[in-house]
């Protein structure tokens, strides 16, 4: 018979092991703009989401989701609502949470380990380039939209949880990431990842998208097929006036070496790539316009672009581009859209801060890329929308795809078999 005693201690030992429950209340989905209806319909719109699955939210419903940044519980949001009179009640609210939850542009779940399915279906895009430490300011400066020009500082422990989104990473990967990065047990890693998820998503240092449909989707399954990625990436097709392009994002800070992310891999890259690479990041890199931009002989970039080709960081880009839906290689949109203002397509960019106008095309591509999704997608579905030959639609992605990467609102990755980076 148990004692009083050792039944309390029982019990006691039970609960010490039962893990505590997180709840994420939090808005999602990339802001692609206000848009019109297409003809007959009239009016206006605000797009939500991402490819497979845009929310059309009209002004009020707008404002009303866009609480959800500045605010990290249901209570709070209804809170909020009233006192800026979107609402009245809690009971008009419902509606709204309804809607934004079917679109999967709110999140509103509890988990208590990270093997939780519910976490494998969002995707954590990181917006933002680190411009290093201020001693000054005793904080990690992030170039963003940031209008006082000054960046977001973050607390050495908000970089390292905003870093370990680098890559194709759902909230899953971020937290394992979390763990194998700073050593720590999963229970203090969702801890490290709830208390700082707010407020970068509210900077827009992170946006985090609903990818479950991505993933079911046959564009996913297509692009991660094996194919013949040889004319590419092979240097014996590399010429001096060819047109070539940089892959993965930039990873790293003054105490370690720089690397690069490409899909869900730690690149090693060293200084002299790293200048190169980025010169590839403009729209018309080619080993002619970096020699000339360097001042150094062809061999020598030559020598350069064929190890980051080897690595997979470089790739020849063609005039139109000629792969189906079975290529490995995405584009993952970042920045916010502001959407058509003016005659004009407005992005507000979280690499350099500015604001980027584009003209129709290259915004339905920007609209349209989506990791882990291969270009090949995005090409069918420019043509559909814009009623053109697939030979315009490939033009039209191979016209517009450098000009993105180079104003920072496109990163080019190789799609990965798993997201979790290695070697964070």
């Amino acid at each position: 018979m148990i004692s009083e005693g050792n039944e309390v201690s029982i019990l006691m030992k039970l609960f010490s092991k039962r893990k505590p429950t997180h709840h994420l209340f939090i808005g999602c989905g990339r802001m692609m703009g206000k848009l019109h209806y297409k003809q007959p319909l009239k009016g206006e719109f605000r797009a939500i989401g991402n490819i497979f699955n845009i929310a059309k939210l009209s002004e009020r419903e707008y404002n009303i989701w866009s609480q959800l940044n500045t605010i990290k519980s249901e209570k709070e949001w209804i809170e909020r609502c009233i006192d800026k009179k979107l609402i009245k009640n809690k009971k008009e609210l419902n509606q709204y949470k309804e809607k934004f939850t079917k679109n999967h542009i709110l999140i509103d779940f509890s988990f208590t380990s990270i093997n939780d399915s519910i976490l494998k279906k969002y995707l954590i895009i990181k917006n933002g380039v680190s411009v290093g430490f201020s001693d000054k300011e005793r904080k990690w400066i992030i170039n963003s939209y940031n209008p006082n020009g000054g960046g977001v500082g973050l607390t050495q422990e908000e970089y390292d949880v905003w870093i370990s989104s680098s890559g194709v990473c759902t909230i899953y990967d971020t937290i394992i990431n979390l763990i194998d990065r700073q050593k720590i047990d999963e229970n203090t890693a969702i801890s490290l990842f709830m208390g700082h998820v707010y407020k970068l998503n509210r900077a827009g240092l992170w946006t985090i998208e609903y990818i479950e449909d991505v993933k079911e989707s046959d564009a996913f399954n297509k692009g991660r097929k094996i194919v013949d990625e040889s004319k590419y990436f092979s240097p014996n097709e590399l010429k001096e006036d060819l047109k070539i392009i940089a892959l993965g994002e930039e990873f790293g800070e003054p105490r370690i070496e720089k690397k690069v992310v490409l899909g869900n891999q730690m690149v090693d890259i060293e200084h002299e790539e790293l200048l190169v690479w980025l010169l590839c990041k403009k729209k018309d890199a080619s080993i002619s316009n970096i020699k000339n931009i360097l001042g150094v002989k062809s061999e020598v970039i030559n020598k350069i672009v064929k190890e980051l080709m080897r690595k997979r960081l470089v790739m020849i880009w063609p005039e139109v581009w000629s792969e189906d839906e079975h290529f490995i290689v995405s584009a993952s949109a970042v920045g916010t859209s502001l959407g058509y203002i003016n005659k004009q397509y407005i992005i507000k960019d979280f690499t350099i801060g500015e604001l980027q106008f584009l003209s129709l095309q290259a915004y339905l591509v920007w609209m349209n890329s989506q990791a882990l999704i291969p270009l090949g997608f995005t090409v069918r579905i420019i043509k559909d929308i814009l009623n053109i030959t697939e030979t315009s639609a490939k033009q039209t992605l191979s016209q517009a795809i450098p000009y993105l990467v180079e104003k920072g609102l496109v990163n080019l990755h190789i799609i990965p078999n798993e997201a979790s980076v290695k070697g964070v």
